[in-house]
């Protein structure tokens, strides 16, 4: 039972990304962004091309893996504080 929580509060974290490149669409399933941008990954079509969406933008849409870094994972409820 316990690994059954564990799993549940993985399959609730977000797999977010960063840029390391700027990449400009070639097709309209594609999502452009620039260097630096923060992708939430949506899921997987390959081992090369993922889903994602824009954090700041909102924008949708298939990405090439190697075009990002992982940035650790959040849990998707969890309320920023401000640093006392």
């Amino acid at each position: 039972m316990m690994s059954m929580a564990r799993g549940d509060q993985q399959s609730q974290m977000v797999q977010r990304v960063i840029a390391r490149f700027d990449f400009n669409a070639s097709e309209p399933e594609e999502l452009s962004f620039h260097r630096g941008d923060v992708i939430e990954v949506l899921g997987q079509e390959d081992e090369n091309w993922w889903r994602g969406r824009i954090s700041s933008t909102g924008s949708t849409g298939l990405f090439p893996a190697n075009y990002v870094d992982t940035l650790p994972p959040i849990m998707p409820n969890v309320a920023h504080r401000p640093a006392n």
